[in-house]
């Protein structure tokens, strides 16, 4: 789009310049498709500038005589075409260059400003050092869109794997800080349950364990905690071996006989006040309530 614009500002100059040439016919050729289907559309766009530029330079072109005519042709790309590699690298300079005309659009201003932001919201991330629980799996760089694994996970199953990212959730260094009330240490006889000791330690959760190692040989946790692949596999982890629930345990069989009916075999007394205050509004595995005491971010 910005080529085209730039080349119907040269070409409109130089038969205004030369009269005497009487060039009646003006040819454009592109590889773009989408740029000459949208060239003459007068919709917002983010390259609307630029089709508002061509249009009026095009129509005063037209409109100075009356056998003026104008040609807007598709070229295959990097097809061997003399000259179409030199056109398409000063059409992708002509886009870095000011636009020829005074005007923004309001697409154009609102994508600018969302660079802007996004960029700045980058550069503060970087420059951050990360602090508290989160530090450890503080790895993916910010984003204005939800990543994969936040749209396709199970609700329940994807807060689990934030409590266990975050370091807010059932696990006995949790309640060390937050429900004292609560055991700190595990089943298994460790005195702390911590994140790593479930993920990596625990004899409880070694049968689910290879889920994990698909991700990290050795169950790195900021790989696990921090990367795409790592809560990926941290995810069908939590799902399959039942970890970060309060009872730790896996989940029943639907309509077994263990369970009675349904799932009301897993069903328990209502929560005391402490461990309402982990629970949230969620349940037996639902969020937790966040304290800023020990997280800098």
């Amino acid at each position: 789009m910005a080529g085209l614009s730039w080349a119907a500002r040269d070409v409109t100059a130089y038969t205004t310049a030369h009269p005497e040439l009487t060039i009646r016919h003006l040819y454009f050729f592109a590889d773009n498709t989408s740029a000459i289907s949208t060239i003459f559309e007068t919709r917002t766009s983010t390259a609307q500038g630029y089709s508002r530029t061509f249009r009026e330079l095009i129509i005063q072109y037209l409109d100075a005589h009356q056998d003026n005519k104008v040609t807007v042709e598709w070229t295959p790309g990097h097809e061997g075409i003399t000259g179409n590699e030199l056109a398409d690298q000063l059409a992708k300079d002509a886009a870095d260059l000011a636009p020829p005309h005074k005007l923004a659009s309001r697409a154009s201003a609102r994508r600018r400003a969302k660079e802007r932001a996004h960029k700045a919201w980058i550069d503060e991330w970087k420059n951050s050092p990360p602090g508290g629980r989160f530090a450890t799996a503080n790895r993916l760089p910010p984003t204005d869109r939800p990543r994969k694994h936040f749209r396709e996970l199970k609700r329940e199953v994807f807060g689990r794997v934030t409590q266990c990212r975050t370091g807010h959730g059932h696990f006995g260094e949790y309640y060390h800080h937050h429900v004292p009330t609560e055991p700190e240490d595990c089943p298994c006889g460790a005195p702390l349950q911590t994140r790593q000791h479930i993920l990596r330690d625990c004899p409880r959760y070694e049968p689910h364990r290879d889920t994990l190692r698909t991700a990290s040989e050795h169950i790195d946790l900021p790989t696990i905690l921090g990367t795409e692949n790592g809560i990926k596999a941290l995810a069908k982890f939590i799902e399959r071996s039942g970890a970060f629930t309060k009872t730790g345990e896996p989940p029943g069989p639907r309509n077994g006989a263990e369970g009675g009916e349904g799932d009301r075999g897993h069903e328990r007394d209502p929560p005391t006040d402490e461990e309402d205050d982990a629970n949230g509004d969620a349940g037996e595995v639902g969020e937790v309530a966040y304290s800023d005491d020990e997280d800098d971010r």
